[in-house]
């Protein structure tokens, strides 16, 4: 529960301290007397975001703080806040500041949150109900949440089992769109890696072919001067001509063989002359045998050309180096191999499909039993609800229905038929009713007036309650549109709900008022030459004078309205034991 409320620098606010009770809270007070400021102060407190308008003009920043409690509190609301306190019964201040300059800090317990932590934790521990909730009943998108919420934790269960395997196949049919969309690509990416592998493997490439190549080349191009030059040589090493270097270097190892073994030295030199005339006699065999082997062969020079030639065309197309050109071809094989792998994935998918349309359609249709058969509960709830709240003859239903597709393809196959599904299953929800006898029953925003709207709103919070788990509840003029006896079974509502949770409700009313466990009276004066807004509790006699008030529609109370704010606050007591103030 909502324990204490600081509320510092917020629009005509200077500083106000409020302590609420466990049970019904009410605050009273003119029109534009700034209640709606303390509405907007605890919507700061539970994350809502705003901007530096809100700050008291003069003032740097602006400062709200909650004092909230959980003692015997719902123990998913005691698991959610464990990581500020690991005592059960523990409290909890939340507060935040605003300043001028654009920064927002959010505190719980004095560890710093963001905006969106904080709105999830103010969305465990207080229920808000403004005007513009009262409107969201009119939006058929809400009714099935409203409608799952009073099912409870059955239809609840199958819901997150339903939320598992609808994100589940929304991925897979994501997944299987996207494949079909490239099956196109595919195809032709498969036929131009297929041409690229083959054009590659049937040019039968060497690592080494382009150097050896080229080499021949080289000496095919080139016969001429070298057939020239090998002859010359192996003439001048071991021809027939007069300066045969063959017999020349005989003649010297002849004419030194007859004195090297005088001088070691010289020994040494004949060695040398020696070994010469050995390599010459070798050197001159190689370009012998290499002279008989040089034959001009203009058809090969021809072969080498265009092989080269088609070497080329191949490095223009997949790299710049034979090794370039396998490597590419490597990968293109892996590209096929990974597009056949997507081909058999897509398979697979479809298959997953299958199953995965025969699973949701299960749950679906056990989702949607279990709604329809709460849905008859609900009714008769609802109906008795609003019978007490003075409206006897009205007739609610829950509309329940299925979109058929026909033959459009998608949707959940269900007993030989096909239907659309949504998020929340196959299921349109909407609220009929029919306010008056005789009149059929019709969607909710077209029928209800503003006080039906609002009595509608208690009556399914009324029920609700029963599920919910937050602790605290916050009415914001629940009694939009209401007046007279009916004003009184709102408050009698209001006042039964204060049974379970804490009530915090803004009225004008003072027959609401009269249900009251603790009553405030927001209200506007000027001090220090400024207008500022001020929140009071009031004592039992400040109460019968706020509610006599209130009653009267005039500032100055008398004694027959004073006398008919008791009796208000004495019939409340009666019906539901609340008026704490009532000695």
């Amino acid at each position: 529960m909502l324990q204490e409320l600081h509320i510092k620098n917020l629009v005509l606010i200077d500083e106000a301290y409020i302590e609420f009770g466990k049970d019904l809270n009410v605050l009273t007070g003119e029109t534009g007397a700034g209640k709606t400021v303390l509405v907007e102060a605890i919507s700061l407190l539970l994350g809502e975001r705003t901007d530096c308008s809100l700050i008291r003009t003069g003032c740097q920043e602006a400062h709200i703080e909650g004092l909230f409690t959980l003692k015997n509190g719902p123990k998913e609301a005691i698991e959610q806040l464990r990581e500020f306190t690991s005592d059960d019964d523990a409290q909890y201040v939340v507060s935040r500041r605003i300043s001028r300059e654009g920064k927002n800090k959010c505190y719980i317990n004095g560890k710093i949150v963001t905006l969106n932590r904080l709105k999830d934790i103010g969305n465990i521990l207080v229920d808000l109900h403004g005007q513009h909730e009262h409107q969201s009943l009119l939006k058929a998108s809400t009714h099935l949440d409203l409608l799952d919420s009073y099912a409870g934790q059955e239809v609840l269960a199958k819901k997150e089992e339903y939320a598992e395997v609808y994100n589940e196949l929304i991925i897979l049919l994501e997944n299987l769109k996207a494949l079909k969309e490239k099956a196109r690509e595919r195809a032709r990416k498969d036929d131009l890696l297929h041409f690229q592998i083959e054009e590659i493997e049937k040019a039968d490439l060497k690592l080494s072919e382009e150097d050896d190549l080229k080499k021949e080349r080289d000496v095919l191009s080139n016969i001429e001067k070298i057939s020239k030059a090998v002859n010359f040589s192996c003439e001048t090493i071991s021809g027939d001509t007069q300066y045969c270097v063959h017999d020349l270097l005989a003649g010297v190892e002849g004419s030194l063989s007859k004195v090297f073994e005088f001088d070691s030295e010289l020994a040494d030199i004949y060695q040398r002359i020696k070994n010469i005339s050995f390599e010459m006699d070798d050197l001159g065999q190689l370009l012998s045998l290499y002279a008989e082997g040089l034959r001009y062969n203009p058809g090969r020079l021809e072969e080498i050309e265009d092989r080269l030639a088609a070497i080329n065309l191949l490095k223009k197309k997949y790299g710049e180096s034979i090794e370039e050109i396998l490597a590419f071809k490597n990968q293109a094989q892996a590209e096929v191999d990974s597009l056949m792998t997507a081909e058999s994935r897509l398979s697979e998918l479809e298959l997953d499909l299958v199953k995965k349309n025969k699973r949701i359609a299960v749950v679906a249709k056990a989702l949607s039993k279990e709604r329809k058969k709460a849905a008859l509960n609900f009714e008769k709830e609802v109906t008795q609800q609003l019978s007490e709240l003075n409206m006897p003859k009205v007739k609610f239903s829950v509309q329940i229905l299925n979109e058929k597709l026909g033959d459009v393809e998608g949707g959940i196959l269900i007993s030989g038929e096909r239907f659309k599904y949504f998020p929340g299953g196959l299921d349109i929800v909407e609220f009929m009713i029919s306010p008056n006898p005789g009149e059929p029953l019709k969607p909710l925003a077209k029928i209800a007036s503003g006080g039906e709207i609002s009595r509608i709103m208690l009556a399914l919070k009324g029920i609700l309650a029963k599920v919910d788990s937050i602790p605290t509840l916050i009415f914001d003029e629940i009694d939009s549109g209401v007046g007279g006896e009916t004003a009184g079974f709102v408050g009698q509502k209001v006042g039964i709900l204060s049974d379970t949770h804490q009530v915090i409700c803004i009225t004008h009313l003072p027959q609401i008022a009269a249900f009251a466990n603790g009553h405030f009276r927001v209200f506007k004066k000027e001090k220090d030459g400024r207008t500022q807004t001020f929140v009071e509790a009031l004592s039992f006699d400040d109460r019968i004078d706020e509610m006599a008030r209130m009653l009267s529609g005039r500032s100055e109370v008398t004694e027959l309205s004073k006398k008919h704010a008791l009796e208000l606050i004495e019939f409340a007591k009666k019906t539901v034991g609340g008026a704490c103030l009532l000695n």
